[in-house]
């Protein structure tokens, strides 16, 4: 009888995980959280929570909704506040993440969006194994820490003043000394920062925080924008393109995610590159003129359009 009982109080020891500098972080939501303000108001709100493996370092972001854009926005606010993009990120099962997780075979699928987002910021996106609390151990500790803003309850009055609780709030959590390091978050970071990826580029994170504005291409092989036309390849007749403007004011103009073009944005009514021209006048006139006259053509035709060499 004895030798029964031992046997079902036997549990399996936790194996402690330990990442390397940059290796990885764990994302997790703290759902449905309510405060008060000084006007008794009830707030509802849910947390983002990131924290990076080896030094601790975290991020919390206080959002009204878990849309699959917020996350994107929160990930990419993360990784600002980081300096650098973790080599893996480890998800719950969150459903603007996952789309299914099939645990027999321990097969998951991200869903499409989500993937490119990782192809974008270069990273290796990894999910719990479900009903496994302690696979994310870490940004589980981060979600029990985050009850400190219970201690702000009555002390705000908007959405804004809550935010900015909880960034102070986070950066007191990142100067206290962690009790699995024996360091503060903040020291380790400069070491880790060294380990992490570099973030994706201006356009890259404009097109997730502001989306860009798609256009289609005219028959003349050119766009419309604020009034004023620019040119694109004639490939590109009736198919739409994404367009950025850049911090330098250039137009740039993608397809299928790849810059194709791009001009600086000007007061003149046609904007029109040589080489554009020459492909138009060649998709015309290739079986009949050869391509000195063809260049000769395209030549004429931009002294037509207000176009400056």
């Amino acid at each position: 009888m004895l030798r029964n009982i031992k046997k079902q109080s036997k549990k399996k020891a936790i194996i402690r995980f330990e990442t390397e500098p940059g290796q990885q972080a764990q994302v997790d939501w703290k759902e449905r959280k309510k405060m008060i303000n000084r006007f008794n108001g009830v707030f509802e709100f849910n947390i983002f929570l990131i924290v990076l493996g080896f030094s601790r370092e975290k991020y919390i972001e206080i959002i009204e909704d878990k849309t699959q854009p917020t996350l994107f926005k929160c990930l990419i606010n993360s990784f600002q506040s980081f300096g650098g993009v973790p080599h893996e990120l480890l998800f719950d099962n969150m459903k603007t993440v996952v789309d299914s997780h099939n645990t027999f075979i321990n097969k998951v699928n991200f869903n499409t969006k989500f993937k490119q987002f990782t192809k974008d910021f270069n990273f290796k996106p990894l999910a719990c194994q479900p009903y496994r609390p302690q696979t994310k151990g870490k940004v589980e500790a981060l979600a029990k820490l985050t009850n400190r803003l219970d201690a702000y309850n009555g002390e705000f009055e908007t959405f804004e003043e809550l935010q900015a609780i909880a960034k102070k709030v986070m950066k007191e959590l990142n100067e206290e000394i962690s009790q699995a390091t024996m360091q503060t978050p903040i020291s380790l970071l400069e070491k880790e920062r060294k380990y992490l990826s570099p973030i994706a580029s201006e356009r890259v994170i404009s097109h997730y925080t502001s989306p860009l504005n798609n256009y289609k291409v005219g028959k003349d092989s050119m766009i419309s924008y604020k009034g004023k036309r620019y040119s694109v390849n004639p490939d590109l007749i009736d198919k739409t393109v994404n367009v950025f403007i850049s911090k330098d004011n250039d137009l740039e103009i993608y397809f299928d995610s790849q810059l194709i073009c791009k001009h600086r944005i000007s007061d003149k009514v046609f904007n029109v590159d040589k080489e554009h021209m020459i492909q138009i006048m060649r998709s015309n006139y290739n079986d009949v003129l050869s391509e000195e006259e063809i260049a000769t053509k395209a030549e004429k035709a931009l002294i037509n359009f207000d176009y400056c060499w």
